[in-house]
């Protein structure tokens, strides 16, 4: 025990570094797990999420009836397969890469652009897909496919176009994590006593 508070002493700064990000994990991943029970139960706005009337398992009943069920559940088993191959082979050839550039400039310059995604929100990412592809006045539509001859298309309606798209822009963000995390090692100078004992 004396020695776990010498140690917290003496590692103090992390583990106040450490504490917004606890605090923002467990507000945004855990406290929302609690609406969970909405599964279970005939919800509606006047008695609340909590209080409303206790189902037990008819919403599953009344899901698995219907014919969409099963193919919900394939496109979610079979797109986050292709997650995992896809965005885990990118993400290796891409380190990969990177660790066969001697040029130090260079990679760290390369490893810079493929951290540049981290520091855009997700908001402004989907705003620009959606002004990039939207049907009535996306610049795909709008300005590149008359300016070719071509006819605007809804992309959003042909699965054979709406699949790569979704898997594309999807991979990319898990390929970015992963190549991240293995592309940047601890810089020696920087690690302390604490964190050479974390890592």
């Amino acid at each position: 025990m004396a020695k776990a508070i010498k140690s917290i002493k003496r590692c103090w700064p992390f583990y106040l570094m450490l504490l917004p990000g606890t605090i923002y994990l467990i507000i945004n991943n855990y406290i929302p797990m609690t609406g969970i029970v909405v599964a279970f139960k005939q919800y509606n706005v006047r008695d609340g999420l909590y209080n409303s009337p206790n189902i037990g398992l008819k919403n599953f009943e009344f899901l698995f009836k219907t014919n969409d069920a099963w193919i919900m559940i394939r496109n979610t088993l079979l797109y986050n397969l292709a997650f995992i191959i896809i965005g885990t082979v990118l993400a290796i050839t891409v380190a990969i890469v990177l660790n066969e550039i001697k040029n130090k400039a260079s990679k760290q310059a390369y490893q810079t652009v493929i951290l540049i995604p981290f520091l855009i929100s997700m908001v402004v990412v989907s705003y620009l897909g959606f002004a990039f592809l939207s049907d009535g006045n996306g610049f795909l539509n709008k300005t590149l496919l008359p300016a070719l001859g071509i006819e605007p298309i809804s992309l959003v309606q042909q699965p054979p176009v709406l699949a790569p798209l979704f898997l594309s822009s999807s991979t990319c963000g898990r390929a970015w994590d992963t190549t991240a995390s293995s592309t940047m090692p601890p810089s020696a100078e920087l690690i302390t006593p604490c964190m050479r004992r974390l890592l």
